[in-house]
């Protein structure tokens, strides 16, 4: 009897939600235990009733444009699509996001059978007898993340390294260095697991396969690095591949059964004599006003490059803008996927003026707080183009980090003070003076020679570190 009940009251409240998308007023009459009673229930108070959908599909949505590169100033229009579309907070709602007023012309409930109608067609070859304002163009694109099984940074969990990211336009590939200590005494091989999912946790995600690389060759006192590179096709076919750098040998590979037992997942990685070096990483993005547009937009690009050539499985890197303040985008993290959305955020921190627009602030304060404590190697990355107010007291706090043991690389181009950027720096070797132009290859050369020397740490066959320092990047 209460399920009858209950199944009436929910049919009565649907009545109500479509009577409210055409009248500001309507009734409800609700029976409990004998009880009955009718209630009025005005627009105003369901929108405000239902004001955290709203909310939430706004924040769904605009996690979808930032992964998948998009910006609303970007989009032609918004299509309606679903019943719950022609409640008039819904238009609204989509207006105030968009900046534009909803497209119309297509029934909202049959969009999603015309859309499949018109994709089916396309993919026949076929004229389609179906039609939507404006040029039709359909990209597919990755419905879910894929990975491969790394070490957090202290190695006391295992994580999911993403390499490809969901709602990346299929085909694509996306190549991830790796490094891998060798040693004299045994074959030298890699085990992959591909993972497919969004959670951090490996027991969350599913496990694709397992893929055995064999045939590396040892690198005295340095690691081996092996670009991993994962391949998507049209068909949702996944392939898996590696590269050997130094000797740009493809690596034999063989596709091994994935355990059944996979509780080690859930356990800390075994300790080894021979460790796995862990890098730490800070790009602080100066955002005073003259770096508004183009000079942005290739430092986004230049960061997103750094990232994609880092091994992540071995590297945290953490995201923070200055200008007349300091604001963190992204702690540190191994995530491409968390670290990519930080540095989209950029554009719009710069648009609102968050941290104004001049150049009283300096990152060197903050990166001391965030890298204070970890174990070396760790590298702070500074991007400017102008001249800071206060050139002596930053100059300061930088010593204070070369005193704590953290690398510091000074990139400057524009307006930049090239004696300011050897005054911050660690040495010479790591004040570097660019252009927009080769800012993307500048950031992609520090990349390299991060993960082919370890950080300048080496070690040696009996796991002890030693101090190797870093060559000049552009030698």
């Amino acid at each position: 009897m209460i399920l009858i009940q209950v199944r009436i009251a929910i049919v009565r409240c649907e009545n109500a939600k479509k009577q409210l998308s055409v009248k500001d007023k309507t009734t409800l009459t609700i029976s409990h235990e004998g009880e009955k009673a009718t209630y009025e229930l005005s627009r105003r108070q369901f929108e405000e009733l239902t004001q955290d959908l709203m909310e939430r599909t706004q924040a769904l949505t605009e996690q979808v444009l930032t992964e998948a590169g998009l910006q609303w100033k970007k989009l032609e229009g918004v299509l309606l699509v679903g019943g719950s579309t022609r409640l008039p907070m819904v238009s609204r709602y989509v207006e105030q996001m968009s900046g534009k007023k909803p497209m119309t012309g297509v029934n909202v409930d049959e969009a999603v059978a015309l859309g499949a109608a018109i994709q089916a067609s396309m993919d026949a070859g076929e004229t389609s007898k179906f039609s939507l304002a404006g040029k039709k163009t359909i990209q597919d694109v990755m419905s879910h993340s894929l990975g491969m099984v790394a070490e957090n940074q202290d190695r006391s969990k295992y994580i999911n390294s993403i390499i490809i990211p969901k709602n990346k336009p299929i085909p694509c590939a996306e190549t991830r260095p790796y490094q891998l200590r060798t040693t004299r005494s045994k074959p030298n091989q890699l085990e992959v697991y591909m993972l497919q999912g969004e959670s951090e946790y490996p027991l969350q995600t599913v496990i694709l396969g397992k893929y055995t690389f064999s045939g590396i060759s040892h690198v005295p006192n340095q690691p081996a690095i092996l670009d991993i590179k994962y391949e998507y096709d049209r068909n949702g076919v996944v392939t898996v591949s590696a590269l050997e750098r130094s000797t740009l040998q493809t690596l034999r590979m063989q596709v091994a059964p994935v355990p059944a037992d996979r509780s080690w997942l859930s356990r800390p990685p075994e300790k080894e004599q021979v460790v796995h070096l862990h890098l730490s990483v800070l790009i602080a993005i100066d955002l005073s006003g003259s770096m508004s547009g183009e000079p942005l937009r290739q430092a986004q690009a230049a960061a997103k490059r750094f990232i994609t050539e880092m091994d992540l499985s071995h590297t945290s890197v953490s995201l923070l803008v200055f200008a007349d303040s300091v604001r963190v985008t992204q702690s540190l993290s191994q995530n491409a996927k968390q670290l990519n959305t930080g540095i989209e955020e950029w554009t719009a921190i710069m648009a609102a003026g968050t941290v104004s627009w001049g150049n009283r602030a300096e990152p060197f304060s903050e990166a001391l707080r965030l890298l204070k404590g970890l174990e070396d190697p760790r590298f702070l990355i500074v991007l400017t183009d102008g001249v800071w107010s206060h050139q002596e007291e930053a100059i300061r706090c930088a010593k204070q980090c070369h005193a704590e043991g953290i690398e510091i690389i000074a990139i400057g181009f524009g307006s930049a003070d090239r004696a300011f950027l050897q005054a911050v720096a660690t040495s010479d070797e790591n004040a570097l003076f660019t252009d927009l132009t080769t800012l993307v290859s500048s950031f992609s050369k520090i990349a390299q020679v991060l993960t082919e020397s370890g950080g300048g740490v080496q070690i040696t066959e009996d796991g002890k570190r030693k101090k190797g320092g870093l060559l000049s990047f552009f030698k």
